[in-house]
């Protein structure tokens, strides 16, 4: 017989096992004997009792990582630095914030702010009833917007648990935004500022405070007669 091309069969007739170590069939996976198992399954053989103890098993470290995973974010929440922030003061140069620490860490306060104030077309009046009341732009009032960048005297200042501290900033430069767009769906719109605070842990929050009408009115002027000052130039 030609046996060319054909693949030969190389399975033996009969094997030991390697559990109890009897004669069974070559192609057997399982020992007809002790049933120990001949392949892989040997080395992670589970019975019906232990398979079921493993699920139960995983199903109770599921459980409790979700409860230690809540414990541990309502621990470290509850530690976490709570700051209330307010803009005292608010000119085209100067910017004074005061900073009060209500939780039960420290808080670091980054040396930068980031203002960004919108310049209204010429004959809108942001004053009303003889300077007495004063409102934010509605958006298609709006002609311009100003980014102030502000820098404070003293780099990363401390805010400690149950204690307020008024930082003081000075301009380091403004500049007109580019390609400036508002939803005009918005019925109005006021400036903010920004400021970055660090709890014990590293953790970056990003804060925004609204400037108020009265400040967004005084600050329109000035910004509109020199909208650009660059660092170098001061």
């Amino acid at each position: 017989m030609n046996e060319k091309g054909r693949k030969s069969d190389s399975t033996p007739a009969s094997k030991t096992c390697v559990a109890c170590a009897s004669e069974i069939p070559g192609p057997a996976k399982k020992c007809v004997h002790c049933g120990g198992y001949q392949n892989w399954r040997r080395y992670v053989d589970f019975g019906n009792t232990s398979l079921a103890l493993l699920i139960a098993l995983l199903t109770v470290i599921g459980s409790l990582s979700d409860k230690l995973l809540l414990l541990y974010t309502e621990f470290f929440s509850a530690n976490n630095p709570s700051v209330v922030k307010s803009i005292r003061f608010l000119d085209d140069k100067r910017l004074t914030i005061i900073f009060s620490n209500i939780g039960k860490s420290r808080a670091l306060v980054d040396s930068g702010v980031l203002c960004r104030i919108p310049i209204v077309k010429r004959g809108i009046e942001l004053a009303r009833s003889n300077l007495a009341e004063f409102r934010n732009p509605r958006p298609t009032e709006i002609e311009a917007s100003i980014v102030m960048s502000f820098t404070s005297l003293s780099r990363n200042q401390i805010i400690e648990p149950k204690s307020s501290l008024a930082i003081e900033y000075k301009l380091l430069e403004r500049f007109p935004e580019k390609d400036v767009a508002f939803r005009l769906e918005v019925q109005e719109i006021s400036g903010y500022c920004h400021v970055g605070l660090r709890d014990i842990y590293g953790e970056h929050h990003s804060e925004f405070m609204p400037v108020s009408a009265l400040n967004l009115y005084f600050l329109q002027e000035p910004l509109r007669n020199k909208p650009t000052i660059r660092a170098r130039e001061k």
